[in-house]
Order: structure tokens, then sequence, then C-alpha cells
């Protein structure tokens, strides 16, 4: 495994500071099912051998839950809150001892949220609830000043979709989250602090000065899940 580069408490602190992802924290609040966070899986490397490159100490497999609380999601609101839709994510965090031989902040780390898979930025139109333009441009030309048959075609589509939206397919269908996916991946990927893969190997064109790999909410419920089961020192 490539050199561990970021140390944990560094990308915690950037979160905390920078304007642009400090919102991660509130996210967290909102939306992540703090609960439910389970880890499923723990492995322990081997201790690596003198005069090779410091290794991983341990790789842990963690499963997180969040209610979305923001649009389309709430549209769906019973109460103060929505829970008809919940985003489940694997998440996996490798993580070297500090120098004191401890699991810390201190600590270098790679992580993933999400699975494995590539985004699909067009999933099938029977799949979600939004209408895509080329589908309403299809409609209007079979049903042509047939305003009430296109209005029932679009309410139909809409009822079927199992999905909100092209993000909520790729959460729920696929196991991806948008924010790391889009936003941090590629951070994680330059700054050696991805675990896997990488598919959308381009440069952050959505939030373009975020300049450092970051924690999204449900690594930071991660982390305060940690420290609170006392899995990480402070």
């Amino acid at each position: 495994m490539d050199e561990f580069k970021v140390v944990l408490n560094d990308a915690l602190l950037y979160t905390y500071k920078n304007k642009r992802v400090s919102t991660r924290f509130d996210n967290y609040k909102r939306d992540v099912l703090s609960s439910k966070i389970k880890i499923i899986e723990s492995h322990t490397y081997k201790p690596y051998k003198k005069g090779i490159e410091k290794q991983p100490d341990k790789r842990l497999t963690i499963i997180s839950y969040s209610h979305p609380q923001y649009k389309p999601y709430t549209k769906h609101t019973q109460g103060t809150r929505q829970k008809k839709y919940i985003h489940e994510y694997d998440i996996i965090l490798v993580l070297q001892k500090d120098t004191n031989n401890e699991f810390s902040l201190q600590s270098k780390v790679k992580w993933r949220i999400g699975s494995f898979k590539k985004w699909d930025s067009n999933p099938p139109q029977n799949k979600i609830k939004t209408i895509y333009s080329v589908t309403k441009e299809k409609l209007k030309k079979r049903f042509k000043n047939d305003i009430v048959s296109y209005n029932k075609e679009i309410v139909k589509l809409r009822k079927n979709g199992k999905y909100l939206d092209v993000g909520d397919y790729n959460s729920r269908e696929l196991g991806l989250n948008g924010d790391a996916y889009w936003r941090d991946f590629y951070l994680q990927k330059i700054h050696n602090c991805l675990f896997g893969p990488i598919w959308n190997n381009s440069k952050n064109t959505k939030e373009p000065k975020i300049q450092y790999p970051f924690l999204d909410k449900h690594m930071i419920g991660i982390i305060l899940y940690m420290i609170k089961k006392n899995y990480l020192k402070k």
C-alpha cells in the first residue's frame, strides 16, 4: 500500500475551519443516524518488515446510515423529519498507529465513503421520478397537442419511479455518496488517502476552492463514534 500522508486530525481541522466544508458538521447532526453506526469487520495487518516502508496497522469496514433532510427528500417529510428514504453506505477506514503506538486523531489514514462502483449519471427513466428533458421532448412529439395525455404520462412515470433523482438512485442502488464521489475522491487521491480506485479522475469542478481532503458527514459521525467507544484516542 502506498505511503500514508494525511493525519486524521488535519482532515478534521480542515473540515472544521474551511467554510466551504464546515457545513458537514451540521449535515452530520441533521442526517446521520449515529445510533446505527456499526463496525462490521476489523482486519489487523501483519507487522511490517524492517527496512520496508511502514504499512497500515488496521482496516475497518463500517456501515453508516442517514435520513437526508434536504430537497427533494423533505417533500416527503412527516412531522419534523423525513424517514421514508434512508441511505446506507459501506465505509472503509485504514489506520496507522501514531507515534505513541496507539490509534488516535494523530494516526495517518486512508478512507473511502461508499462502494467501489462507478457513478451512473443517466439511470433508466423508469427508475427515477425526475423526468429527463429528453423524455419530455419525446412525450411532446408523441402526444403533440394532447396536453392531458402528456400530463398523465408524466404522472405515471413519477409514480412508478422508485428513486427520487439521479443522486438518490446512486445512493440507494449503487451505494455511492455524491459528496465524497464528486468533491473528495480526487483530493483524497492526490493526497494519497483514498482507499481503492477513483473513476472520476478529474479535478474537483463542483467546489474548486476546496484544496484538501475533508471529512463528509458520515466520516464525522464515525470519528465521533470511535472516540466515544474508545477505539480512537483524542
